[in-house]
């Protein structure tokens, strides 16, 4: 199952309304409200649709079967990840979890290895 960089995960596409992505996976097992945003979630799989927001601007996995065109997948290594994408825009860490943001994707890492893999625009 493909992961492209800043546009989708599977059939889960950036922009998708709630309609939508459950025309494309089904229901959602859960429909959460993070302060004004609403995410819904299919198991591994959450989208994010932002309040007044047309459609999903983050999609987050946590699935080993999902793949990014240079092989990253959760449990790749942090060098992997830098290997093929090089140098991060940015690193943030905290509670012991580093995320790496670049255009288009962030991972975020637990003791080097990758736990969540997030598209977004």
């Amino acid at each position: 199952m493909t992961i492209v960089i800043g546009e989708r995960i599977g059939p889960f596409e950036l922009g998708m309304d709630e309609a939508a992505l459950a025309a494309a996976a089904g229901p959602p097992q859960s429909r959460l409200m993070q302060g004004r945003d609403t995410v819904l979630s299919w198991g591994l799989i959450t989208a994010r649709i932002p309040a007044g927001a047309m459609g999903t601007d983050e999609i987050t996995v946590n699935d080993t079967r999902y793949l990014t065109a240079a092989r990253l997948h959760v449990g790749s290594t942090d060098l992997a990840v830098e290997m093929q994408l090089g140098k991060p825009d940015k690193r943030s860490v905290a509670s012991g979890l580093v995320t790496l943001d670049y255009s288009g994707i962030s991972t975020v890492l637990r003791n080097g290895f990758v736990m969540q893999i997030r598209i977004h625009k």
